[in-house]
């Protein structure tokens, strides 16, 4: 069955619209992943800054 003028238009847009989309979804992904890498960059230099901080209990040595 071939497809009116108006039916491939129509088709020819909504393809279009659902790449747009597509691209939106995808920079919106790709915002996501890099504030979470961000994060667990964050919170990876501050364990480690813990670790290496000297422990209150510590005594100095003398």
């Amino acid at each position: 069955m071939k497809q009116t003028p108006p039916e491939v238009a129509e088709s020819q847009f909504r393809s279009i619209v659902r790449t747009e989309k597509n691209g939106q979804f995808a920079a919106i992904r790709q915002v996501l992943k890099d504030r979470e890498r961000i994060l667990r960059a964050t919170q990876k230099a501050e364990r480690l800054q813990t670790r290496l901080a000297p422990s209150p209990t510590d005594k100095p040595e003398q």
